[in-house]
């Protein structure tokens, strides 16, 4: 294995040979074989550019968590190395069956549009037991900075269009499953994210400042620690906005279930199940809260013309939600 660190290769459309850590893709890329990295993985070069995985993993060791290169609380790690990233361009995609572990971040994407990761598996060495669990600001999928690009529906009418769509994931083992950052016109539909914590706590989807995100039908259970406000499906701030949440099932989270925070506003929603959150101690991974310091639906300091409808199955609630949203026993 090359030095991922000095050499970098462009591999395209007729690559034939071994793929390498720090390999450049551009046009079509084809994985050709198991990767284990000290440093970056992956690296799109080009705008149109399609990542497939074929079945195989990308994996990072180094001094960070259990050997790998996640964060710890101490500073350890692989220098913030990203398996498969993109920076600048407009419509990458990472196609799966296949797997990336162990990195700082599984798969970042920032800035462009339109783009896609689907069917991958991003994980890393499990969290263990509180007080023993080193990690620290470890992501799974984070996507900063992502545009909303004026496109022409079927019907000839101008709309934001071009959506960046994360479907048929699975992100386990990280600290933040989703991370959503500033960016808008983005579909997450049909992903497991599953026990994600860390040292400081853990969640599972994070909207910070985003607008018109779509989550559909995402499991998101067993996140979080009961130690932080940590928990399920988090919106955060003023500039989160007509984001739609439908359909996700969010239980059994160490923390809250589906909770709004700091200013959001103008956002529904609509026909989830959250149940049992902030009572599972999963096994040990989780602290033992105080009774009713987490909630299945709770929304603190929020702004105007949120939507918590009374659809929400949901047993208990707290903070700005309408009274009668969550009832016992649900």
């Amino acid at each position: 294995m090359k030095n991922t660190l000095i050499a970098f290769t462009l591999i395209g459309v007729s690559a034939a040979h071994a793929s390498s850590c720090g390999d450049v893709a551009f046009g079509v890329y084809n994985l050709a074989n198991d990767l284990v990295c000290s440093g970056p993985g992956l690296v799109a070069g080009a705008s149109n550019t399609t990542i497939n995985l074929n079945g195989h993993s990308i994996k990072c060791i180094g001094n960070g968590s259990q050997g790998s290169c996640q964060q710890t609380i101490a500073g350890g790690g692989g220098g913030g190395a990203v398996g498969i990233q993109s920076t600048i361009y407009n419509h990458v995609v990472v196609n799966g069956p296949g797997t990336v572990s162990g990195f700082a971040a599984g798969i970042s994407l920032s800035n462009g549009y339109a783009h896609a990761i689907n069917n991958v598996l991003v994980t890393g060495p499990s969290g263990g037991k509180i007080g023993t669990n080193d990690k620290n600001s470890v992501y799974g999928i984070k996507l900063y900075a992502l545009e909303c690009q004026a496109g022409v529906d079927v019907t000839g009418l101008p709309v934001d269009a071009l959506q960046t769509q994360i479907i048929n994931n699975e992100v386990s083992n990280q600290t933040s499953g989703m991370w959503i950052y500033q960016s808008g016109c983005i579909t997450a539909s049909g992903n497991k994210i599953h026990n994600n914590t860390g040292a400081k706590g853990g969640l599972g989807i994070v909207l910070v400042n985003s607008r018109r995100v779509n989550l559909y039908t995402n499991t998101v259970d067993n996140n979080g620690a009961n130690i932080a406000q940590d928990g399920g499906i988090l919106l955060l701030g003023p500039s989160t906005t007509h984001n739609v949440l439908y359909g996700n099932t969010t239980n059994y989270n160490c923390g809250y279930g589906i909770w709004g925070l700091d200013g959001q506003n103008g956002n529904n929603v609509i026909s989830n199940h959250s149940r049992f959150n902030g009572q599972s101690t999963t096994d040990g991974l989780c602290a033992v809260p105080p009774p009713g310091q987490y909630t299945d639906l709770a929304s603190f300091s929020q702004g105007s013309g949120n939507s918590w409808n009374p659809n929400n199955q949901c047993r208990t609630q707290s903070g700005q939600i309408p009274v009668g949203v969550c009832n016992p026993g649900e």
